[in-house]
């Protein structure tokens, strides 16, 4: 005679049936639910931690996949997402620890990150100048995309960024003349992009700003102790020493002779 399992053990088994369901619902943010999400999800479906972690780690691997798909394959910059950066990083190095054998990560996410050939992207660093150079300028490019179109990186944000946008704009207030091939394209990069910067059309003067654009000017920043000013200046001299009345911050400008001698000193933000 078969035997019939009896009415406990289909109970049971739909039961585990119960407590273990295939969610198809994707991840409605890109760090995971809040607490009070997650009880309630578990409450209603009975859905074990583990399946939550899971969600909220394949919604970060859409998000760096998303980055990738804008940006070109690098890793995630802090100037992107710095959370979203330093999970990346820690997912590297435990990537890294379950290649040399080491409990590093579990078998499901090991196997997703390296479908997605997550640890071929590229830094952002590299020990060439020129390349560097690049890269730091494509940092620049992904701060003004995800902060409206402001150029203007603070030092408590990015120092390394911050310094290197002051060294390109000191570097754009010189004369054509002392400049060599690759500063003067650096130069031209520097210019366009500050150009479609959100922070300074709507203070600037419409005519001012066409003459400035058709490079008559310079554009340099100055550094306060709680605010940063974009000074941008036409000369009928080769050069001019240009001091903020209320900071003993001083800093030579220079450009090409011009008709026009305008000073203009905009407030950009508070540090």
């Amino acid at each position: 005679m078969p035997c019939h399992p009896s009415p406990k053990a289909n109970n049971k088994e739909n039961s585990v049936r119960i407590e273990n369901p295939v969610s198809t619902k994707e991840p409605a943010v890109a760090f995971g639910p809040s607490k009070l999400q997650l009880a309630t999800a578990k409450k209603e479906t009975k859905m074990p931690a583990l399946c939550d972690r899971n969600a909220m780690f394949d919604a970060q691997v859409e998000l760096i996949l998303e980055f990738r798909r804008k940006f070109g394959p690098y890793r995630v910059p802090k100037a992107y997402d710095d959370r979203l950066h330093a999970v990346e990083s820690m997912w590297r190095r435990r990537y890294r620890q379950r290649q040399k054998g080491k409990k590093g990560m579990s078998d499901y996410r090991f196997a997703r990150l390296s479908s997605t050939n997550f640890i071929d992207a590229q830094s952002v660093c590299t020990s060439s100048r020129d390349a560097c150079w690049r890269e730091m300028g494509k940092l620049l490019e992904v701060y003004r995309e995800t902060h409206g179109g402001d150029c203007a990186v603070p030092a408590s944000f990015d120092q390394k960024l911050h310094d290197w946008v002051l060294a390109q704009l000191k570097l754009a207030s010189l004369p054509q003349r002392d400049l060599n091939t690759d500063q003067k394209r650096n130069v031209l990069y520097v210019r366009r992009l500050m150009g479609t910067d959100t922070s300074l059309p709507s203070v600037f003067e419409s005519q001012f700003e066409a003459i400035y654009w058709s490079f008559g000017g310079s554009l340099g920043l100055i550094v306060c102790r709680k605010r940063m000013i974009a000074i941008s200046i036409l000369l009928s001299q080769p050069g001019v020493a240009v001091t903020d009345k209320s900071e003993t911050e001083r800093k030579q400008c220079q450009t090409p002779g011009s008709p026009a001698c305008r000073l203009l000193t905009l407030s950009m933000r508070n540090l």
